[in-house]
């Protein structure tokens, strides 16, 4: 394998695993957890369509989409419970507007923020804050 051969073929791979559907790790000091955001469209259809899930089990009208940036706040240990959130277009009685939004899968946590700032750090607080399951 020549030189050049071998640069595209590590390229790829690295490339290939350092995507996995998380782009951004932020260390959440609080209790030493690591929020990762979720770029992977697959994975980000399925929380949408969870918030949403979760928005009309506690009883809210309307369609949250368009979510970005969805945040990953592992609870406990692997494969345990896990807190979502993201800034998404939330369409209801006519009105469209950007809020936050989180849930967990394990106990039910749901919130809609209409306030928010868009950075990393909020985010996290809020899911902590909010919808931190466990």
């Amino acid at each position: 394998m020549n030189k050049r051969s071998f640069f595209w073929a590590t390229f790829l791979m690295l490339s290939g695993f350092s995507t996995g559907g998380f782009s951004r790790e932020i260390e959440w000091q609080v209790n030493e957890s690591v929020v990762r955001t979720i770029e992977d469209p697959k994975i980000i259809i399925e929380r949408t369509a969870s918030f949403n899930k979760s928005l009309k089990h506690k009883g809210h009208t309307g369609v949250i989409k368009d979510c970005s940036d969805i945040y990953d706040f592992p609870v406990g240990i692997a494969g345990g419970n896990h807190s979502f959130g993201s800034i998404c277009t939330y369409k209801h009685d006519q009105t469209t507007e950007k809020v936050f939004v989180c849930n967990d899968i394990m106990m039910g946590h749901f919130a809609v923020l209409n306030k928010f700032t868009d950075t990393d750090q909020w985010k996290a607080k809020a899911i902590y804050e909010n919808c931190y399951g466990g």
